[in-house]
């Protein structure tokens, strides 16, 4: 679809059904070097894919796509405009039929990396702060204004999945939803820390609202961020474990 990019490309794709035909989209960030560049859009239409669209105004450093049959493909990137007020935003727009990208606007701030999911009107959104803490926010107007989860409604203040987590992985389907993030607390201490990181997992059954954290990778050290996908009342997880990879299926009854 394109020329490697001098920075990591971070490319997120989805595949969905319209007009009787499957169709796909695919973005990416057309880094120039480690920071950020400008996001590329590219469609597949059901016959061939479409030449990549390059947002130059846009400077982003990773992108997250939900997919529904017969609608608009969104997404939702890690957007540098706002660097000169010190902080990283998450934007969310739809995605045309041209690539363009109707509705976008900011609804992050700061948030980094991010995840997304949907199901009717709610999205999720998994992401982390400026100092590595791993959150959800929760929409219900399809991505047009969000508001972090409460994990912990027995604590004072809004409470995160965790505060020193990154690299939240999400996704959902009906009213279930799995985030798995990293114990990754700063660049700076993520090397010396490596060996005794954990996974963190929750579980939600009720489209988001609340969450039961669970272990299935028990007290295992050195691991690594996970993958995560849901298909009708099972959760899926991948991740690694030292120099493994490992498989968790989570049926909720």
């Amino acid at each position: 679809l394109a020329a490697r990019p001098a920075g990591p490309a971070l490319p997120a794709a989805c595949i969905y059904a319209a007009g009787g035909s499957l169709r796909a989209a695919a973005v990416w960030s057309a880094q120039p070097s480690e920071s950020d560049g400008p996001l590329v859009v590219a469609q597949h239409d059901g016959q061939a894919w479409q030449p990549p669209v390059v947002h130059a105004s846009i400077r982003s450093s990773g992108a997250a796509l939900y997919c529904a049959d017969d609608q608009l493909p969104e997404v939702v990137w890690r957007d540098h405009r706002e660097q000169h007020l010190g902080r990283i935003a998450l934007y969310q727009a739809s995605i045309d039929a041209s690539g363009g990208l109707p509705g976008e606007h900011r609804v992050i701030a700061p948030g980094y990396d991010p995840s997304y999911c949907g199901q009717g009107d709610v999205r999720l959104v998994g992401y982390h702060g400026a100092v590595n803490e791993a959150h959800v926010a929760r929409s219900l107007d399809r991505g047009a204004t969000f508001g972090e989860v409460d994990m912990d409604p027995f604590a004072a203040g809004v409470q995160g999945l965790d505060d020193s987590g990154k690299f939240v992985s999400l996704a959902c389907e009906g009213s279930l939803a799995i985030a798995a993030w990293g114990d990754w607390p700063t660049k700076q201490e993520a090397a010396a820390r490596a060996p005794s990181r954990t996974l963190g997992t929750a579980i939600s059954t009720d489209g988001g609202l609340t969450w039961t954290a669970v272990r299935p990778a028990g007290e295992d050290q050195s691991q690594g961020p996970a993958t995560v996908a849901v298909r009708g009342n099972v959760a899926y997880l991948m991740w690694k474990s030292g120099n493994q990879l490992r498989v968790a299926a989570i049926v909720v009854e």
